[in-house]
């Protein structure tokens, strides 16, 4: 049953006292988050010293050092995300971590795949219409037949980034979070306590504008309703991996603060464009918080007669029972 605070008597602070040291769920969800969080900061800290180290020579300053840094920030972070889940996996069964939870083919195939393709027709369709709209402006292709090879790789190895990235922190957010606070809190609270977790992690990884922290909020409330009404976080997983994938490795457009040269060069018209994000990248456009507002209405619609359809099947079933005695 959940802990409920009125349970313990007694002065107020005494029971929320109580509450907290008896509550071993909300124990296990703040440090997953904080041990997160911490592992993030370590890496940050890691990196920078070996990347001032090794370019922190006379002849370069800190531009190169800048430029280097946020152009592998992503791939970095993508890394990190990964190694802190297959940390978490090879630490069980002092962690409740087994690999059939992390990854499993039938689901992946079932529900990634599907959402991958999706997501990518429907982010390539959004760039296409503001490319006709004028909001972006197509320059060419970026990758060359001479140093197609080497661009090809890095190109790979950005999607292979990405893709870790959101996958792990799917799992993380949309799997291990929620199955610790969901079966104590309402379901309109912990997707508020989940999203504000997420968007303090992508603080801590990037350099985010409000309008960047914004869309990030939205999005996690999507994912992580449709996560609940899926009963999987692959699903969503799929989708905010093709936006990311479609938006940088291949139109070369910025996400997160970060910048990459894709295989297509596509680049904002107009520094400050609030309906494409200007400079920021899509993820900062109204748009996109416009679309993500209109799936959150989605998935409450669709909870709502899932609910509805079930108590309906209750009803019936004790009707029938009812006319047999």
């Amino acid at each position: 049953m959940p802990v409920e605070i009125g349970d313990y008597g007694g002065h107020p602070l005494r029971r929320w006292k109580r509450f907290l040291l008896h509550s071993r769920w909300l124990h296990q969800a703040v440090i997953l988050t904080i041990s997160y969080a911490v592992w993030v900061l370590a890496v940050h800290f890691l990196s920078l010293s070996f990347v001032t180290y090794f370019l922190g020579s006379p002849g370069s300053g800190l531009q190169d050092i800048h430029d280097f840094w946020y152009s592998n920030q992503v791939s970095l972070m993508g890394l990190s995300a990964v190694a802190f889940v297959i940390l978490n996996w090879r630490l069980h069964p002092i962690t409740s971590v087994s690999w059939q939870t992390i990854f499993d083919k039938c689901r992946f195939e079932k529900f990634f795949i599907p959402a991958f393709l999706k997501g990518t027709l429907i982010t390539g369709l959004l760039i296409l219409v503001f490319l006709v709209q004028g909001a972006y402006r197509y320059l060419g292709l970026f990758i060359q037949f001479g140093a197609a090879p080497l661009e090809l790789a890095n190109l790979i190895l950005r999607m292979a980034a990405l893709t870790g990235l959101v996958y792990s922190e799917e799992f993380l957010f949309r799997f291990k979070l929620v199955s610790y606070l969901k079966a104590q809190l309402p379901t309109w609270l912990w997707i508020q306590l989940i999203a504000l977790a997420y968007c303090g992690i992508k603080a801590l990884q990037f350099d985010l504008s409000l309008m960047h922290l914004v869309t990030l909020y939205l999005l996690s409330l999507a994912l992580s309703l449709r996560a609940h009404t899926d009963k999987n976080f692959e699903r969503g997983a799929g989708y905010w991996a093709a936006c990311l994938i479609v938006i940088q490795p291949l139109a070369s457009l910025p996400i997160l603060g970060n910048e990459f040269s894709g295989a297509l060069m596509v680049k904002p018209a107009h520094a400050l464009h609030f309906m494409s994000g200007g400079l920021e990248g899509p993820i900062s456009s109204w748009t996109l918080q416009l679309l993500l507002i209109l799936d959150l209405l989605r998935s409450m619609l669709r909870k709502s007669s899932l609910i509805g359809e079930l108590q309906t099947r209750t009803q019936s079933k004790s009707l029938s029972k009812t006319m047999k005695r």
